[in-house]
């Protein structure tokens, strides 16, 4: 309804009662799409049709509220006079009468009671059991190849999942297997398509990750996301689970079965894989690194000369201890003179000598073996060694280019080779 033509229709005619409502309908209905409130149930009438009409009230006032079949079928509460709930709905005019009244949207018992109660109940149960310890929970892999989600094909969780997907690591793979996410039947085929998942999981059609989750809702409609079934289902998964379920305020006992717990399905898409252009500078960051070898090489020489300095004087210390000793034993056996006393002596120092060869070549073989190990990690840090593998440095004069946009066409280039150097010009640069 298009108020600003009918309010300029009203200064050449008057409005009729049917403008009137159409107007009041148009405005009220934009200006409140939705309000929640919580009352008590007065009168209840159904309709034919399945629709079912209420009046609800407070203290001192009380509204009509109509709930039509479609959505009294989804709630599947028992309304009662007295009956105390909460209500999500759009206030509207019924034009045949032209009173207020309210649509339903959403309606409950007050707090959720009976679900809530049952949802405490259950968790404290599992709880119990250690279903929800955090000493079981596994670490994501790092860059899963295939990603597995169990959500509705229909509903805006897959589409934001792909998307974020999409932007983040466009070649990784998702598969998807189409479940029922709220109403009767939904918990069983979420626990089937997670289980189907991990018997494929040995076979060709394995998944790194699994997601699992739907959108935002009361806590009936997430209702199959704190089925025992669905949560034992988790639980058992030999696959690590994200579990997307609701928005952040909502929690449901397969978050706290899962091995992570999403705000949202596209932060679960954003935990699974990272992003293609920052792990892209990493691998650039890291190869500028390689070709900076100096800075590299110079710390593990330093450390080699350190070693050998401590080597040189270790020995140097075990010499002079093993001359006093000699010493201070001559000196003895010179001043005892009886032959006993002299072979006692010799023993000594046979023992001596024996004890300075032993430690001799211990030291001689610890120090060379730390020298063995500094000399291997020094060639797998040499860039030459790094060339043989098939890499390649490609330098414009003295500077080694890092980006295609570094050359122009024409510009004379030298290829570093494993073996050998390659003079080359550029035909084409970059556009």
């Amino acid at each position: 309804m298009n108020t600003e033509s009918e309010a300029r229709k009203s200064k050449d005619q008057p409005l009729s009662v049917t403008d009137v409502v159409a107007i009041t309908r148009s405005l009220l209905e934009e200006a409140v799409p939705e309000i929640v409130f919580k009352a008590e149930i007065g009168e209840i009438r159904s309709g034919k049709t399945g629709h079912i009409y209420l009046t609800v009230k407070d203290e001192t006032s009380q509204v009509s509220v109509v709930m039509w079949a479609t959505v009294a079928a989804r709630f599947k509460i028992k309304l009662v006079p007295g009956l105390a709930v909460m209500i999500a709905a759009h206030p509207t005019v019924y034009g045949a009468r032209g009173s207020l009244q309210f649509v339903v949207h959403r309606i409950a018992e007050a707090g959720e009671g009976t679900l809530q109660k049952k949802f405490l109940e259950l968790k404290a149960k599992l709880e119990k059991e250690g279903i929800f310890a955090q000493s079981r929970k596994r670490s994501l892999p790092y860059l899963p190849q295939r990603i597995g989600v169990v959500t509705s094909a229909n509903g805006a969780v897959i589409h934001d999942i792909m998307h974020r997907m999409a932007e983040r690591f466009p070649s990784v793979q998702v598969v998807l297997i189409d479940v029922r996410v709220q109403g009767e039947g939904s918990a069983e085929e979420v626990a089937k398509a997670i289980e189907q998942f991990n018997r494929h999981s040995l076979e060709d059609g394995r998944v790194d990750v699994l997601i699992v989750g739907r959108g935002g809702g009361s806590l009936e409609d997430l209702w199959a996301f704190n089925e025992e079934r669905v949560v034992r289902a988790v639980y058992a998964s030999a696959i690590p689970i994200v579990s997307a379920v609701g928005h952040e305020t909502d929690v449901s006992l397969c978050d706290l079965a899962a091995d992570v717990r999403a705000p949202t399905p596209t932060a679960a898409a954003e935990i699974v894989v990272p992003r293609r252009d920052e792990l892209i500078r990493r691998v650039s960051d890291l190869a500028c690194r390689l070709l900076d070898s100096a800075r590299v090489l110079a710390p593990l020489a330093q450390r080699l000369d350190e070693v050998a300095l401590r080597l040189d004087r270790s020995l140097a210390l075990v010499l002079e201890r093993a001359s006093n000793m000699i010493r201070f034993s001559e000196q003895k056996l010179r001043t005892l003179q009886p032959q006993a006393l002299l072979q006692q002596a010799q023993q000594r120092i046979a023992q001596a000598a024996k004890r300075l060869q032993l430690a001799t070549g211990a030291i001689l073989q610890r120090s060379t073996l730390e020298l063995s190990r500094h000399e291997s990690r020094l060639q797998a840090m040499n860039p030459k060694a790094v060339l043989k593998r098939g890499y390649a440095v490609v330098k414009r004069g003295e500077v080694a280019v890092r980006d295609a946009r570094e050359v122009q066409a024409g510009d004379l280039l030298e290829i570093l080779l494993g073996s050998g150097e390659i003079g080359a010009r550029v035909t084409t640069g970059v556009e």
